[in-house]
């Protein structure tokens, strides 16, 4: 009896100083925080200069793409495309100012969500748009994989809007 629990000690004993020791990296939140903001304006930037090469560089091959018009579901190609039409557009201006932004950081350090609430005055005055966004961390570099954009309308104004529709 004394030799199994002797033995079952030193299997123990040696499984245990076999396990590595898993080191987490910290992430510093701060610093992250003030990435993901610079990457936001130069996004922001890019799309009120109407630069397209700057968007193309900023958003991932394999992200998902979506409109305020239900039907539009994008690929980066496509994404492009409209982005090239808008800007075609001498009637429209579609810059925009950012009314709020908020920026929620993942816990590893690997991506990281923007929302803001937009003023496109050419566009839709009244009516404000979110735009939500993520960026992904990949080999040391960041991209847009994911957007989204819809018109934001205060409940109080739903039932007025329902009516206009009729």
């Amino acid at each position: 009896m004394k030799k199994i629990c002797f033995l079952a000690i030193i299997v123990v004993v040696i499984t245990a100083a076999c396990n590595p020791k898993v080191q987490t990296e910290t992430v510093d939140l701060n610093e992250l925080n003030q990435t993901i903001t610079q990457l936001a304006d130069e996004y922001t930037n890019a799309w009120n200069a109407e630069d397209i090469d700057v968007l193309s560089e900023l958003v991932s091959d394999e992200g998902l793409y979506c409109g305020s018009d239900p039907s539009e579901q994008l690929d980066k190609s496509s994404l492009l495309n409209m982005y090239s039409e808008l800007f075609s557009d001498t009637i429209i201006d579609y810059s925009y100012v950012i009314d709020l932004r908020k920026i929620k950081l993942s816990a590893d350090g690997n991506s990281a969500l923007v929302m803001e609430h937009l003023t496109i005055d050419d566009w839709s005055p009244k009516i404000k748009m979110r735009q939500t966004y993520q960026f992904v961390k990949t080999n040391n570099d960041w991209k847009i994989d994911y957007i989204s954009w819809s018109f934001i309308v205060k409940n109080d104004d739903i039932m007025k809007l329902n009516e206009l529709m009729d």
